[in-house]
């Protein structure tokens, strides 16, 4: 992997280097960080903010994200790392948010099925060959105009088939 090799200071820079560029993109299209996971994170448009437009936002930022993630290639390069890419699954859907946890620990957290399929989604990105899916309310809610059908697709957690699009 990527990361072979590397001392575990220089992987948590280059860790930290990427959810830094990352974060600064959920924030600039009005996202809330739900949650950090080792280099990625997972970000919601709409809670605990409205945003009528959410699906535009979302997709805005993941595109932007593969862009500043790509402008960091030298950055990567000269810390002996390959050039990172990123990968986005958005998908949009009915969700409980809040503080959950326990007495000694509580997070703003979002729970629900198009949580869970968003994160499936992004899973699909390396077997569909395409760096940003979203599924098909966030397709409907964006431009189905401004997008390309890549299937229905079996996902963990679900009966029936899920559709995937990329952006044209």
């Amino acid at each position: 992997g990527a990361s072979e090799g590397k001392s575990p200071e220089a992987v948590a820079e280059v860790a930290q280097q990427c959810l830094d560029t990352l974060t600064q993109v959920v924030y600039q299209f009005g996202g809330t960080i739900e949650k950090y996971s080792g280099d990625g994170l997972m970000a919601i448009w709409g809670a605990p903010r409205h945003d009528p437009d959410h699906a535009q936002h979302a997709v805005e930022a993941g595109m932007t994200m593969q862009q500043n993630i790509g402008a960091l290639a030298p950055w990567f390069i000269a810390h002996d790392f390959k050039p990172m890419k990123v990968s986005v699954g958005i998908n949009t859907g009915e969700r409980a948010g809040g503080v959950f946890g326990g007495d000694a620990h509580l997070a703003w957290t979002a729970h629900g099925d198009a949580v869970n399929v968003a994160s499936r989604i992004e899973q699909l990105t390396r077997s569909v060959e395409e760096d940003l899916l979203i599924g098909l309310k966030t397709a409907e809610l964006y431009g189905m105009d401004k997008v390309r059908y890549c299937g229905d697709h079996h996902v963990k957690g679900r009966h029936g088939l899920v559709a995937v699009y990329a952006l044209k």
